[in-house]
């Protein structure tokens, strides 16, 4: 039945056997029905969870976070592991999660590390981070700041491709 139709359909308001939702969610996804995907992420088996982060990829705009329950951790991970997922992408899912997720320390590094920004992880380690002057890690500079993570940032007048970062006191 299926077959015949390429009109969206929910599997979060109908109850399918895991091997319909997987087509469901491959071939008739349900845009609106993210949400509820990312939240319950944990709950699926394998195979769907496999489809969940696929159908985050593509969708990324669509996700919006704005409390800790709003995203599975693991599939947040599993984001910021994916090739497929651009950096600037990553670097947006982890400043909605900031304020949630990655205000505790060793959550954050592993976060930075998992993005492969690892050198934003030297800001509380001791050296100097370089971190390059564009607009996406501005952005996350930015983000840092407004948490209170970093005291401020700037274009390092030695190395203008560079910023400055003030880390915070204490």
């Amino acid at each position: 039945m299926l077959n015949y139709t390429n009109e969206p359909v929910s599997v979060i308001k109908y109850s399918f056997s895991s091997k319909i939702m997987a087509y469901v969610l491959e071939y008739n996804f349900n845009k609106d029905d993210l949400v509820n995907l990312i939240k319950d992420y944990d709950k699926h088996d394998e195979d769907i969870q496999s489809l969940i982060v696929e159908q985050s990829i593509k969708n990324c705009e669509l996700i919006v976070i704005k409390q800790k329950t709003d995203i599975a951790d693991n599939l947040l991970n599993k984001l910021f592991i994916s090739e497929k997922l651009g950096e600037n992408k990553k670097i947006d899912l982890f400043i909605q999660a900031l304020p949630y997720k990655y205000m505790h320390v060793s959550e954050r590094r592993q976060a930075l590390k998992s993005m492969q920004l690892d050198e934003f992880n030297k800001i509380w380690n001791r050296g100097t981070p370089k971190i390059k002057c564009c607009e996406d890690y501005s952005r996350l500079l930015l983000a840092l700041k407004e948490q209170g993570l970093i005291q401020d940032f700037c274009v390092d007048n030695k190395q203008e491709k560079y910023y400055r970062i003030t880390k915070r006191n204490g």
